[in-house]
């Protein structure tokens, strides 16, 4: 297969794809440490509904109980795969989300991404990543029909099956494979392959919606289900509707309600690249006068309709913010590489303009970087 000169001509070529990049689009032994913390817990027993989520599959099926089998820490990337692969199976490690708790790599890949849709336009529903450590054949199933999946080489060789067509794929090579296509992952020697996955389904954002207004309605409704009697007297039907669950679902269904849910759900994806859950705020540090912060990440922005509020998104975080000092603190951050706190947080005339609680915020959620302490 002749490969496309990057990401977006391979996405846009609507049929099975190869790119192949300068260099893998993730660090093996980085993404290998992540998978380290994301198998902890599951050293202890296995666990089911979490994120990120691990599964070992063998020739044999599915393994129950993974705790002896993931890898721990102190253990590399390379011994893992040799361990594992003298067992003398084919056997394929996957972990769901592996990226969210490791902001940095997060960071790589939604950057890769984020390039990627502001080509092709930005996926309205989630984006999910896993991470491949496998070696032998057939081992894991084929890809759901409904999705649109990208396989990045991350380390070893694999080798990726559609249809009567098995297509090589090394660290720093990529396959983009459309949806109704089935790829089928089946390693040909021990490696490491992220799998992205871009749902395709046209039904998905109702039901979407339908979770959101079933989940209001239960928030804010009593919880208790309807009695009817039944009367064939006049053959209507006797308001199976009208309850206050269902009643509370319409007002929340009103234009305005809908159009800032889908604002906030819109700006929580584009400052994410799709990419769910969005990592966690790291802890916050005391900011004085002199230090100096810069801006790292995208601030994206909805203002609200007749109103001096806004929704900013920032790293899939969605925050309101209100009046005009946020817009001039931001400007200033955009204005040049770095600005100090009393810069920020000045008027004109020097008087304090109350930004401070602000800067922590996007402090937090890492739009910005405390670059220098002068006075440490």
């Amino acid at each position: 297969m002749t490969p496309h000169e990057d990401l977006t001509t391979a996405w846009l070529a609507s049929a099975v794809a190869f790119v192949r990049l300068d260099e893998p689009a993730l660090p093996s032994d980085a993404v290998f440490e992540a998978i380290v913390d994301a198998c902890a817990p599951f050293r202890r027993g296995m666990r089911y509904s979490v994120v990120p989520a691990v599964t070992l599959d063998t020739e044999r099926g599915r393994v129950p109980d993974v705790s002896d089998l993931v890898p721990k820490h102190g253990e590399n990337l390379d011994g893992y795969l040799s361990s594992m692969s003298e067992r003398g199976e084919g056997w394929a490690l996957t972990v769901t989300e592996p990226l969210f708790d490791h902001y940095a790599l997060w960071a790589l890949l939604r950057k890769r991404l984020s390039a990627l849709w502001m080509e092709v336009g930005h996926p309205i529903m989630p984006v999910g990543t896993e991470v491949i450590l496998a070696d032998g054949h057939g081992v894991l199933p084929v890809a759901p029909v409904d999705e649109t999946t990208m396989y990045f080489g991350l380390s070893g060789s694999t080798v990726i099956e559609i249809g009567d067509d098995a297509h090589p794929l090394d660290a720093g090579a990529v396959l983009v494979a459309p949806a109704g296509t089935r790829p089928r992952l089946a390693s040909a020697a021990a490696s490491m392959v992220a799998r992205v996955r871009v749902l395709a389904r046209g039904s998905a954002p109702i039901v979407e919606l339908v979770d959101v207004l079933a989940a209001n309605a239960d928030a804010l409704g009593d919880g208790a289900v309807a009695y009817r009697p039944w009367d064939d007297s006049d053959g209507e039907l006797p308001g199976l509707l009208d309850t206050e669950p269902v009643l509370l679902a319409e007002e929340v269904a009103d234009a305005s309600v809908l159009e800032r849910w889908q604002a906030v759900q819109w700006l929580g994806r584009v400052s994410s690249a799709g990419l769910e859950p969005p990592p966690s705020p790291r802890e916050p540090e005391a900011l004085d006068d002199d230090d100096v912060l810069a801006l790292v990440t995208d601030v994206h922005i909805i203002p609200e309709p007749n109103s001096d509020r806004s929704l900013w998104g920032v790293n899939g975080q969605v925050f309101t913010v209100t009046g005009t000092i946020p817009g001039t603190v931001l400007d200033r951050l955009r204005a040049k590489p770095t600005a100090t706190v009393e810069e920020l947080c000045s008027y004109a005339d020097g008087e304090d303009n109350g930004a401070l609680p602000l800067l922590y915020r996007l402090y937090v959620i890492r739009a910005i970087d405390l670059v220098e302490r002068r006075n440490a």
